[in-house]
């Protein structure tokens, strides 16, 4: 015997995804991620990181996804010192050093 899906359930998922995808992509989300980010918002601060190194909604820009990274790290966050780390290893928007990267 078939169990009967939630008729509602689907509708709802991509009215989710559909606002989250606008979101995402709205330039006055992206100032609502600057201006928490600014102001000392560790989870802003690294959403800003993956945006900016990726590309998704600013220009691609590794040296402005450090500049995030180390805002993020000076507040001891884990994951920041760990992408702050990786950055400088392989060269992604700093010059590479592997002594600042065991730092890091």
């Amino acid at each position: 015997m078939k169990k009967k899906k939630n008729a509602m359930a689907r509708p709802l998922t991509y009215i989710a995804a559909l606002f989250l995808l606008a979101a995402c992509s709205n330039p006055l989300g992206i100032d609502a991620l600057h201006q928490a980010a600014s102001q000392g918002d560790v989870h802003a601060q690294m959403k800003l990181v993956d945006r900016y190194f990726i590309g998704d909604g600013v220009p691609h820009d590794k040296a402005q996804s450090v500049f995030w990274f180390r805002k993020a790290a000076a507040q001891s966050h884990q994951y920041g010192f760990y992408r702050l780390g990786q950055a400088y290893e392989f060269g992604h928007g700093v010059v590479p050093d592997i002594h600042l990267a065991a730092e890091n």
